[in-house]
């Protein structure tokens, strides 16, 4: 079984990219996970931005540079081996579309299965990074109080609000922990629903799941599929029971 685990940045969107401007400073995030777009104003007026995207097998990119009139021309180090990378950011209905020219001075910013181009949305009152981090950890506390149904609303309003912007292992972490708050409210039904997405053979290991998957990828499933697999188990045969 193969498991999308990052974004695919390379896709430009179905409408038309209007003119390039210079996006609002603030969080952007990738539609689908997997990365970020931070734009910044200094006291002086000087718009930076900064990227980081994961993609398959945990290659990575990361770039910064001073954006002007929409785009930015961003070089590798004060080498004048490479050509410098141009970027360029567009206005598209919920964020910014992020594309650069296809040539070695923008590869040379990202591994071989990573990329940056794509669209950046404005996420969701509540699905910044950093309220997603605080809700997860309130999530935690409930949940370690056993304060089940309260633990269970957060959980829920994230996977509702923030689908657009959360990444895979984000997502698939999230379900785990819903479904398994699920299990202690007595929700069976709901809890092996929650886990659908999984596919979860029974009959098959958690190994054998993620056996097709690259190397890093496949490090960073396993305990997922291992938890899905143990909670599909148990609320089934909850549920069996009654």
């Amino acid at each position: 079984m193969r498991w999308l685990i990052c974004a695919a940045f390379a896709l430009r969107p179905m409408v038309g990219l209007s003119a390039n401007i210079d996006p609002a400073p603030g969080e952007y995030l990738a539609k689908g996970g997997g990365g970020n777009l931070i734009v910044t104003r200094s006291a002086e007026g000087k718009l930076t931005f900064s990227i980081f995207t994961t993609g398959a097998n945990q290659h990575t990119c990361g770039l910064e540079g001073t954006i002007q009139a929409g785009s930015a021309i961003v070089r590798l180090g004060d080498t004048d081996d490479i050509r410098p990378c141009l970027v360029t950011f567009s206005k598209q209905p919920g964020g910014i579309y992020v594309e650069s020219e296809a040539h070695e001075g923008c590869r040379a910013f990202c591994g071989a299965r990573a990329g940056f181009d794509g669209l950046y949305l404005k996420p969701a009152p509540g699905c910044d990074s950093r309220s997603v981090s605080r809700s997860r950890a309130r999530f935690k506390q409930l949940y370690g109080r056993k304060e089940f149904a309260k633990a269970h609303t957060i959980l829920a309003s994230l996977m509702g609000t923030c689908s657009q912007t959360l990444d895979g292992l984000q997502t698939y972490w999230i379900r785990n922990d819903l479904a398994v708050t699920e299990y202690h409210l007595g929700q069976f039904s709901e809890c092996l629903r929650t886990l659908e997405p999984f596919q979860i053979d029974l009959a098959s290991t958690a190994e054998e799941h993620v056996k097709d998957l690259p190397p890093a990828d496949r490090d960073s499933m396993l305990p997922i599929i291992q938890a899905a697999r143990f909670n599909t188990l148990r609320c089934r045969d909850a549920q069996e029971k009654r």
